[in-house]
């Protein structure tokens, strides 16, 4: 009965880099967060820009209304909105930003979510290298 005292801090975040402004100042005008600009670590790379949105009611929002568009990132959003979902089942713990899964199974399934998440998000992850068939376009 362990995990019924630890707080599970996990939220669903999205966040949208570029080196054009114009699309990080589209979605911050469209969809309100935060804006970060990022300064260029070597000599020959560009200053960019970063949008990001918190919240697990925002996000859940913003990925339903552009899951219909996504294909990059699809599996990626799936995988966020089923987690999402899961922690719907949460008990909030007194003052704490953190929720308490109601129970062991709805603890591993998050733990199994997050891992998910965390593989497509990576550094090395390939999504983009491999390019999607026009036949699995239609």
């Amino acid at each position: 009965n362990n995990y019924r005292r630890v707080p599970f801090y996990s939220d669903a975040v999205v966040k949208v880099a570029s080196v054009d402004k114009r699309l990080i100042d589209y979605l911050y005008d469209k969809f309100g967060g935060y804006l970060h600009k990022r300064k260029a670590k070597k000599i020959y790379h560009k200053d960019s820009w970063a949008w990001e949105m918190k919240g697990t009611l925002r996000v859940e929002e913003f990925l339903r209304g552009i899951y219909p568009f996504i294909i990059i990132k699809r599996e990626l959003a799936k995988v966020i909105l089923e987690y999402i979902e899961l922690r719907k089942e949460f008990k909030k713990v007194g003052r704490h930003r953190g929720c308490v899964p109601t129970t062991k199974e709805v603890y591993d399934k998050l733990e199994l979510y997050i891992a998910r998440a965390r593989k497509f998000t990576a550094r090395g992850h390939q999504t983009h290298r491999n390019p999607i068939s026009p036949a699995e376009t239609k």
